[in-house]
């Protein structure tokens, strides 16, 4: 159902604050480069990732 919706937006937004940065979850539905995330600073690491800004 995620991944379908994904397919379907025309902008899909991740809002998440830096302690979720670098962490791994036992389900994904995207990656980095397939949505934009939004966040008050971007975690160290992060700074090259275009898709990755803070807001």
């Amino acid at each position: 159902m995620k991944r379908a919706s994904l397919a379907r937006s025309a902008r899909r937004l991740v809002l998440a604050d830096t302690s979720k940065f670098g962490r791994v979850a036992p389900v994904s539905f995207a990656s980095l480069d397939q949505v934009e995330v939004l966040t008050t600073s971007v975690p160290e690491g992060y700074e090259d990732v275009p898709s990755v800004r803070c807001v």
